[in-house]
């Protein structure tokens, strides 16, 4: 992602403020957009409008609006009554809707003249914008460079500072052995946490799939894990390739080309190669076919085609026909293949992260949550609790501060005080500063006595949500988080603090609070740090409900996410209710449950039928811990294996 700022300033430096600038884009009316727009001029019924559109979803072209009109009855019902609006969709489709600018595509202009001789100019508040595109520029000679400005350089810099500040230790990233196994073996089981661009989650998965064992292999990874290439299923049959259990083939005088990746086209290099070989173009000419395929212009491209079908069957004897499918196989590649030059800046980028995870840890995560949104805070715990070498402690009195601490010297990161619940900005400055100016806090006690005076931010709320959250847990010597009941009744008694005994929580749940997974549930919601045992939680309670069963219990990372295995088997799952969502079919309410297992996630489904038999347990299920059995079953969207309910499932809540 560009930074636009650092990047502008630099350009301007380097060529001149009146020689750059970025490249201004135009988004166009989609069919689905169009037909929002007419509907809402003529006024359509919003529901009606929705319902209609929810059944276009994905449609490019108008034509299709009728070859889906053929096989949905209400979707032909709504054209006809509509024909004037359809009709219109079909003149409008693809006009300019609003301006943009491109993420990070900038001008270069030649020195004869300032930039406002060469093309109009629009300003956007300190930015100066060409309105043509980019394609019109590069079609008119100018030109354009994709500058990237990356965050992940900012991240390795701070990462090296922390290595050398802690161990001495000057890393050159640029030196980095490509070979070692215990980086890829991160990469195989899917810790691609803040690792660039392979910490997305569907990339990630296919990590797990692939197993890449080498950094050429990384570098493929990435150009198949792309639309285009996924549509045509050559993510899947690269998988089967390597395992062995596909037969390869390839187009005569195209394997050495293609050897690299199994044999399947997946850069434009290798197009652009085929062309030169194959076809007996020079590196221009390969260029301009690639290019002409890619914008799909047919007059373009045939004197290509022409030239490369007459020189493929002269310079390697095959027919007419073989020629002609070979052209058809590298145009259908072609039209959706990246760079491969990209992709190893890529694949080198992240395996540097993924180098300096394995071997400086600390540091690594240290920098990661200092970038990081809240989103991406579970994905970060639970691969750190899947690789155990560094501990995540909750918020501690005399080492939290407003951020996630690191601690070299006992290799952990301290949560922050900021990430409880009712500790406000006046409550933190205050802890922070008392502690600055008159050290650490020696005991419980004399916390109390330092924030005593008249008008303390650190009020009750905030003193037993701390002592929850395990804030005094090192200073009290507190070993079990049952005993932190203790620490707070023993406050309640030293302050003579008045309690609502029909609103405390701890008085409404007398038995609870004699249970641990009571408290780290109530620490969860508290700061959103906590790992439960979930399978002695299944022992003590849900086998204990319902006997053993033919749904045994299984942990999400037993649970294997891979599209080409997908064998539907009976489980037994738990987890905390992270997010609830009762939507409306047509058979009734139904629920789609994110489950998170100690920051790992799942979707688990009741369907209708289920739904009704659970509803009152499960409309108010969220920030609960809840067990449930049912049956596997790969989800496409997720690309995971979700959990449904079935007509023998069971349900248990914990709250």
């Amino acid at each position: 992602m560009a930074r636009r700022p650092e990047v502008k300033r630099y350009m301007e430096e380097r060529y001149g403020a009146d020689q750059v600038c970025s490249v201004g884009t135009y988004t166009t009316l989609q069919v689905k957009a169009a037909v929002k727009d007419l509907c809402r001029l003529k006024g359509v019924p919003v529901a009606e409008v929705n319902s209609f559109t929810s059944k276009i979803d994905g449609v490019k072209d108008f034509d299709d609006l009728f070859r889906i009109a053929c096989q949905k009855k209400d979707v032909a019902n709504f054209i006809n009554r509509n024909p004037e609006i359809i009709e219109m969709v079909g003149l409008i489709q693809g006009q300019p809707k609003a301006k943009s600018i491109h993420a990070c595509a900038m001008m270069i202009y030649p020195d004869e003249k300032d930039m406002y001789h060469w093309n109009p100019i629009r300003r956007q508040g300190d930015m100066l914008i060409s309105e043509w595109e980019g394609g019109e520029l590069d079609t008119a000679g100018f030109l354009k460079e994709d500058i990237l400005g990356i965050l992940q350089l900012s991240k390795f810099g701070d990462i090296l500072k922390l290595i050398k500040d802690d161990t001495g230790e000057e890393i050159n990233l640029y030196e980095l052995p490509l070979d070692d196994p215990k980086v890829y073996s991160y990469f195989q089981r899917g810790w691609n946490g803040d690792v660039f661009h392979f910490g997305a989650k569907g990339l990630t998965g296919y990590c797990k799939m692939l197993k890449p064992d080498n950094i050429t292999e990384l570098v493929n990874c990435i150009g198949l894990y792309r639309p285009g290439v996924m549509e045509g299923n050559f993510h899947n049959e690269y998988i089967l390739r390597k395992k062995g259990e596909r037969e390869v083939s390839f187009r005569k005088g195209a394997g050495e080309i293609l050897q690299s990746s199994r044999y399947i086209m997946i850069w434009q290099e290798q197009t652009m190669k085929m062309f030169q070989v194959l076809g007996g173009f020079n590196l221009v000419d390969a260029d301009g076919a690639r290019r002409a395929i890619g914008k799909k212009n047919v007059e373009k491209l045939q004197p290509f085609r022409e030239r490369f079908l007459k020189n493929y069957i002269e310079n390697f004897g095959v027919d007419q026909k073989y020629a002609e499918e070979t052209w058809k196989e590298i145009e259908n590649m072609a039209d959706y293949q990246f760079n491969k030059s990209h992709a190893v800046a890529y694949a080198n980028t992240g395996y540097a992260c993924q180098w300096l995870k394995v071997n400086y840890p600390l540091a690594f995560w240290s920098v990661a949550f200092s970038y990081a949104d809240d989103d991406d805070f579970p994905v970060y715990l639970h691969e750190i609790n899947e690789i155990g070498n560094i501990k995540v402690i909750p918020p501690d009195i005399n080492e939290s501060t407003d951020k996630i601490k690191t601690d070299f010297t006992d290799k952990s990161l301290v949560w922050s005080i900021s990430s409880v619940k009712q500790v406000g900005e006046k409550a933190q400055a205050e802890i922070m500063k008392e502690r600055s100016e008159n050290g650490p806090y020696f005991d419980f006690d004399e916390f109390l006595d330092r924030h005593s005076q008249k008008g303390s931010a650190v009020n009750k709320s905030v003193i037993e949500n701390l002592i929850s959250c395990g804030a005094f847990d090192k200073l009290e010597s507190i070993s079990n988080v049952i005993d932190r009941i203790k620490l707070i009744k023993r406050y309640r008694t030293a302050n003579k603090v008045k309690i609502d005994k029909e609103k405390d929580v701890f008085e409404l749940n007398p038995g609870k609070v004699k249970l641990e997974w009571w408290h780290n549930l109530r620490q969860k919601k508290l700061c959103g740090l906590a790992f439960f045992n979930y399978s002695k939680l299944y022992l003590d309670y849900f086998k204990e409900m319902i006997g053993d069963s033919e749904y045994p219990f299984k942990d999400f990372s037993e649970i294997i996410d891979d599209p080409l295995e997908t064998k539907s088997y009976n489980l037994t799952a738990a987890g905390y209710v992270y997010e609830i969502a009762i939507k409306t079919g047509r058979k009734g309410d139904y629920a789609i449950i994110t489950l998170e297992q100690n920051y790992q996630f799942r979707t688990v489904v009741f369907w209708s039928n289920e739904y009704e038999s659970f509803e009152n347990i499960l409309k108010n299920c969220k920030d609960t811990i809840l067990f449930m059995n049912g049956r596997t079953n790969w989800d496409e969207r997720n690309q995971q294996m979700a959990i449904y309910a079935n007509e023998n499932t069971e349900v248990l809540v914990l709250t």
